[in-house]
């Protein structure tokens, strides 16, 4: 089982598929799980956490082809290492905020990107995006 994506929720399925009975590995882009949300240390103890569960922890590596595998259903390749066969895949991979168009305008842009909102988000732009 290939878990794609070291987010929370990536994080939560490869543990449920753990205790399913499963060989999980899990696959990260970044240097480390929650990039976003830990820092290095916290991405240390992290790893050495998912990986006591059973679950084995692939992070700088991106799945770069998915093809039929030989034996079962697919087979992942990843750079630098062999390939995986696996009867199944599951994608938790997160999303970046596209706001190019909001930076052109100078329309306020949060810590890690994405247009700035209150706790009502609104974004406080003017208007300029009342009907969208």
């Amino acid at each position: 089982m290939w878990v794609v994506g070291g987010g929370l929720l990536g994080l939560e399925a490869a543990n449920a598929l753990k205790e399913a009975g499963l060989k999980t590995h899990v696959v990260e882009f970044a240097p480390q799980l929650m990039a976003v949300q830990v820092d290095v240390g916290g991405g240390r103890l992290l790893r050495s956490k998912i990986e006591a569960l059973g679950v084995q922890v692939h992070t700088q590596k991106a799945t770069q082809v998915i093809e039929k595998g030989e034996t079962v259903a697919t087979k992942c390749v990843l750079p630098m290492a062999p390939f995986l066969e696996t009867d199944m895949i599951l994608f938790s991979a997160g999303i970046r905020p596209q706001d190019v168009l909001a930076r052109e305008f100078d329309i306020a842009i949060g810590e890690r990107g994405g247009i700035k909102v209150n706790n009502l988000l609104s974004n406080q732009c003017r208007g300029y995006l009342r009907y969208w």
